[in-house]
């Protein structure tokens, strides 16, 4: 079932590059994906979701649903950005770091964690060892290797053993990876997270 749109903003080509907003706490949080009837933006300022056991691996969620009040209609999209980091850049005080690499995610069962081969740009910061974007709904989903050329910065405010706080902000040009996927893509959220 293909996405159902809330909002359509302007073409895609015509949205701002973000990379320079990390500080300001007061812009919205949200990510954008063009698909060919226009943008999907998903809002929200989400928590991270860790994957089970790796404490260095979340993803950070936003949705997209046009009537939220049908509770069983199944409209909804939710796209994702997922990052890997080091564990030795965990827990460590306030950080930024530059992206500028290239994914390649490969299908994955639903609930299961794909396999990602990342490679850095020259001038990638080597703590962020992964970050791409995904969508997610009740359509299907890939069934070959999706590419994503990523590039932005991943700000954390607060990076200590009680608190995981910060901003990412990206620009993606290639295919969103898991199920409804989109073309390129861009994220500014806003995170927050205490064990």
């Amino acid at each position: 079932m293909p996405p159902t749109f809330r909002v359509v903003l302007r073409t895609f080509a015509t949205l701002p590059l973000l990379l320079t907003a990390c500080g300001d706490d007061n812009r919205p949080s949200y990510i954008r994906v063009n698909y060919p009837n226009g943008v999907m933006q998903f809002d929200g300022t989400p928590d991270p979701q860790f994957a089970q056991g790796l404490s260095n691996q979340f993803r950070l969620c936003a949705v997209n649903d046009p009537s939220p009040e049908a509770v069983y209609n199944d409209d909804e999209t939710t796209a994702c950005v997922h990052l890997r980091i080091s564990d030795t850049a965990l827990q460590t005080g306030p950080k930024e770091f530059k992206i500028a690499g290239t994914a390649v995610i490969s299908p994955a069962d639903p609930g299961t964690i794909p396999a990602v081969a990342f490679t850095a740009g020259a001038t990638h910061s080597p703590e962020v060892q992964m970050v791409y974007i995904s969508t997610i709904c009740f359509g299907p989903g890939a069934n070959q290797d999706t590419r994503q050329e990523v590039t932005g910065t991943l700000v954390l405010k607060e990076n200590s053993q009680t608190k995981l706080k910060g901003r990412v902000v990206l620009q993606v040009k290639g295919t969103t990876a898991d199920r409804c996927t989109g073309g390129d893509s861009e994220a500014n959220l806003r995170f927050e997270s205490e064990p």
